[in-house]
């Protein structure tokens, strides 16, 4: 039997608790901590953001607020002219029939 023909087996995983490393091995030292970044900017910005929302939120509520008034109006101003139609398509007729019995021909 060759030994390429055997089956192709991973080392074996290390016991827990088994060093790659000796102890005695010094370590690399550790990369210096870098101080925090700066979020002034940051906070700046997001403060900013929040400001525009806020005025974008008022204006919504102004311009429903606005669009209902609107309604309200188109609603009453449309009950009047229904009102006045009905009134003068009255009197129309009335004086139709007027004329009519007078002579009048169409």
């Amino acid at each position: 039997m060759e030994p390429s023909d055997l089956p192709h087996m991973p080392d074996a995983s290390r016991p827990a608790g088994l060093r790659k490393t000796r102890p005695d091995q010094a370590r690399p030292p550790a990369a210096p901590q870098r101080p925090p970044a700066d979020r002034s900017a940051l906070d700046a910005a997001e403060q900013a953001l929040h400001k525009l929302d806020a005025v974008r939120t008022r204006e919504e509520a102004d311009l429903r607020r606005r669009q209902v008034e609107l309604d309200r109006r188109v609603a009453d101003s449309q009950a009047r002219y229904v009102a006045a139609r009905e009134a003068a398509t009255a009197a129309v007729v009335a004086a139709r029939q007027a004329y009519r019995k007078a002579g009048g021909t169409d």
